[in-house]
């Protein structure tokens, strides 16, 4: 049976598209702890009502060690990675991915789709980036959040919620 795998550089980054996920019933992977333990556990407070958390794959990379890893250019660190999440979706009957966007905001952020693209590797199945913020402006400090930049709006497919999704997803805010 196929189904959709959704690939997170951290933790609380579901809640981006917290009705899809539960919708889909996605297996999820979490590239990074998010900085810390807490970030973990909210990520899976907010997902035991939601998926099959034995389709949950939290591989606990320490987030500075990616960090340090990206100052170093240490490309062995992230190819690992890469090949973790592969040796996961390989097992996996995929029909679609999703993963953190690039937005040039968050580096961790950025290499979610590379790492992402590196380990679906010859696949078809298609790749989607969940948009997670983005700087409006070059020369001004605003921010968008959950929102594509304009100039791709073309291209954006755009999910609504239910009432019942949307009192959850601000659950999970909260």
């Amino acid at each position: 049976m196929s189904r959709s795998v959704m690939i997170f550089s951290h933790p609380n980054h579901e809640v981006a598209i917290l009705g899809s996920v539960r919708r889909l019933q996605p297996y999820l992977i979490f590239l990074t702890d998010g900085g810390a333990q807490e970030r973990v556990e909210q990520s899976k407070e907010s997902l035991k009502s939601v998926v099959n958390m034995d389709d949950v794959a939290w591989l606990n990379v320490e987030e500075a060690s990616l960090y340090e890893a990206l100052l170093k250019g240490d490309v062995a660190s992230f190819r690992a990675l890469s090949d973790e999440v592969a040796g996961i979706v390989g097992g996996l009957d995929v029909d679609r991915v999703y993963c953190d966007s690039i937005e040039f905001y968050n580096p961790l952020h950025d290499v979610a789709l590379p790492i992402t693209r590196a380990a679906m590797g010859a696949s078809t199945a298609p790749i989607f980036e969940v948009p997670l913020i983005h700087q409006r402006k070059a020369d001004v400090e605003v921010y968008e959040v959950l929102r594509s930049p304009q100039s791709l709006w073309n291209n954006c497919v755009n999910v609504g919620l239910t009432d019942e999704e949307r009192t959850m997803k601000l659950g999970a805010f909260d």
